[in-house]
């Protein structure tokens, strides 16, 4: 990037005009001329992964709080409360990985031709009165309140 203040200032209106015009890729390279340029790119792809995915966003944030929780002393509080606020982040793609889980058997798709099948209605009481249909004991009909047999 340019050492100039005013040089990067007028680099990054540009490249606010030109967004949406050409790609972000030659934005960063020659608008606003990064010293890493597929790096800004890297991170603005894992930027976009964790605003789509909370998964993602709650998996890279425990990973770097585990990773600076490494670099403190043992005795340090910090470290602690880093390690916690991991755990907390990680049990919280846990759960969310298992309420998509739960949510996306809901909504398996159903076999071909059976999306307008519709149960049969009627009386149950004609199905328990069959003999042995349903094993031992269901060989009678409920009896009706009553009605004296």
């Amino acid at each position: 990037m340019p050492d100039n203040t005013r040089q990067k200032l007028a680099n990054y209106t540009v490249a606010i005009a030109l967004e949406g015009r050409i790609s972000k890729d030659t934005i960063i390279r020659d608008v606003m001329q990064f010293d890493d340029p597929d790096g800004e790119l890297d991170k603005q792809a894992v930027e976009e992964a964790e605003k789509s995915d909370k998964i993602i966003f709650y998996y890279n944030k425990a990973s770097r709080m585990i990773d600076v929780a490494d670099e403190k002393p043992a005795e340090d509080n910090d470290r602690e409360r880093l390690y916690r606020q991991a755990k907390i982040l990680a049990d919280s793609m846990v759960e969310e990985i298992k309420r998509r889980k739960m949510s996306s058997i809901g909504t398996l798709p159903q076999p071909a031709g059976t999306q307008e099948m519709q149960l049969p209605k009627g009386n149950a009481n004609a199905l328990l009165a069959m003999p042995g249909l349903m094993g031992q004991g269901g060989g009678r009909a409920p009896q009706q309140q009553g009605v004296m047999q």
